[in-house]
């Protein structure tokens, strides 16, 4: 998220979006693919982490799964 505003704050002032807008769409894939599966293996045997996995979403905690 912080830098899909960043992104966002760079070109609020132009009309244009031109190749950019790769950064952004990058990062959350990096995310998604790599950086969160590496720490949920790591936090697996960690107490109430499965019970912590199902309530909160994979990218965005504040949003609850099933809500």
């Amino acid at each position: 998220m912080f830098w899909s505003g960043i992104y966002l704050m760079y070109f609020s002032d132009k009309k244009l979006i031109d190749f950019h807008l790769i950064y952004p769409i990058i990062m959350i894939i990096l995310f998604m693919f790599i950086s969160i599966p590496l720490m949920e293996k790591k936090l697996a045997n960690c107490d109430g982490y499965a019970e912590y996995r199902k309530t909160v979403s994979m990218l965005l905690p504040c949003r609850r799964k099933g809500n």
